[in-house]
């Protein structure tokens, strides 16, 4: 009897625990289902979803980055036919796209250079209008033979120099300041000296913003012409085999022409050169011919005395 007791007893006693074991988890499960509910509608929090940038968008901003000071440079080589024709069409286009004409030279063809003149422009041109510029002059000029463009971003170096600058100009400030307040000479003179010394050197800080913001405002150009008989053949990936093989067959000939041409005509340019030569050949020859026999004789004479000396020891 005492043993069923117990065991009833033991029975009830692990029910109860296991009740309040499941009603504290039950409390901890709602309390966490409270605290980590979701949060109420706030229109702070919904205009910042509403306003959240994708990483596809913020990428495509940095992309779209252009720097603020950037130098543009470029190189174009032409060929043509007609070189009086192509510099007038150069300088039209650069007025009608607002440029001028920052250097040029025209090398008039010499003789050994078939005859053929060769031209060099530096032109500046509004960075907005460089492309029309080399849309125009592509293909009113000539042949391209090269292109290439290079870019110097000089954001950093401006900002930097506009930094010097306004520090500068509020020591400038300043020194004007303890000047007007001065009381004796010596102070004065040494104020003088540090502010003269100060507008110097704002002076050339702003000339070095005034040189980059002109090379930013407008592009350099560097333009090479050539005159030729017959521009080079321009080969790209759609040429046909059967052009190709003209090409080369017309080059080749051309080539065999020219540089025979060019040949003659150095000759010709040599010519009294090879005639200084030759009479000088000509003239070493007849002295030596003519030194020749007393040479021979001299060379007897010696012979025929070493040989009585000889007989005259024996």
């Amino acid at each position: 009897m005492k043993k069923l007791f117990a065991i009833v007893l033991a029975l009830a006693f692990l029910t109860g625990c296991s009740s309040n074991l499941d009603h504290k988890n039950e409390i901890q499960e709602n309390s966490y289902e409270e605290s980590y509910s979701a949060p109420a509608s706030d229109e702070k929090y919904d205009d910042f979803m509403d306003d959240e940038v994708t990483p596809m968008e913020a990428q495509e901003d940095i992309v779209g980055l252009e720097p603020e000071k950037v130098i543009v440079i470029v190189n174009i080589e032409f060929e043509t036919t007609d070189i009086d024709k192509s510099i007038e069409s150069i300088e039209n286009v650069a007025k009608v796209v607002k440029g001028y004409i920052e250097d040029s030279s025209i090398e008039f063809g010499r003789g050994y250079s078939g005859g053929y003149k060769s031209a060099n422009y530096s032109i500046r041109v509004p960075k907005e209008n460089v492309e029309e510029f080399k849309r125009s002059i592509s293909s009113e000029t000539g042949t391209i033979v090269s292109e290439s463009t290079s870019r110097s971003d000089v954001t950093k170096n401006y900002r930097d120099t506009k930094t010097r600058l306004e520090v500068l100009e509020e020591k400038e400030k300043r020194l004007r300041e303890l000047l007007a307040n001065a009381e004796d000479v010596e102070t004065m003179i040494k104020i003088e000296d540090s502010l003269a010394d100060t507008v110097s050197d704002k002076e050339i800080l702003k000339s070095d913003l005034l040189n980059i913001d002109d090379k930013v405002d407008y592009s350099t150009i560097n333009i090479w012409i050539k005159e030729v008989k017959q521009v080079s053949n321009v080969e790209t990936t759609r040429t046909s085999y059967p052009e190709r093989l003209k090409n080369a067959i017309t080059g080749s000939f051309e080539g065999f022409v020219i540089g025979l041409g060019n040949i003659i005509i150095n000759l010709i340019y040599m010519l009294p050169y090879i005639v200084l030569l030759i009479i000088l050949f000509l003239l070493i020859r007849f002295i030596f011919r003519k030194l020749k026999p007393k040479m021979r004789g001299f060379r007897k004479k010696s012979k025929d005395r070493e040989d009585v000396k000889d007989d005259e020891d024996r």
